[in-house]
């Protein structure tokens, strides 16, 4: 197991119990959401691919489904050999965001906001972590 600890002002290591595992809480901080971090994998790329997403449980579970493609074509390609990928979840509530599914996906890490705004408050989280966690590049 992987325990991240950011060393900034702003964050503060908590350990949470979650049926997955303890996971990194980040606090609020300006333009930054409230999140939760679940690291399957440590950092491997100097690149990142941050995906949005909210409630796609029936994207994600369901073959054929845009979300499941995405991944799957992206395994496919073998996308995680040139960068990590990401899930920046808005808090979703039904499922889509199972561990086991998104790890056979090929998927580094798991961020899931726990604090109010929508789509752009995602992407700065995950834009934040990611430059914490040092990647020389991001994809949105």
């Amino acid at each position: 197991m992987v325990v991240w600890i950011i060393l900034s002002k702003y964050a503060k290591m908590q350990t949470v119990s979650f049926e997955r595992r303890p996971t990194m809480l980040v606090e609020k901080r300006p333009g930054i959401p409230k999140y939760e971090c679940f690291e399957y994998a440590e950092k491997t790329k100097d690149y990142v691919v941050l995906i949005p997403i909210i409630n796609e449980g029936d994207r994600i579970t369901k073959e054929g489904d845009r979300i499941i493609k995405e991944l799957t074509r992206a395994k496919e390609h073998h996308i995680a050999n040139y960068a990590d990928i990401v899930i920046c979840d808005g808090g979703s509530t039904d499922g889509c965001t199972n561990e086991e599914i998104l790890r056979s996906l090929d998927v580094n890490t798991l961020l899931i906001k726990r604090d109010e705004g929508k789509q752009g408050a995602q992407l700065r989280m995950g834009i934040s972590w990611a430059l914490e966690r040092g990647y020389e590049g991001i994809i949105t």
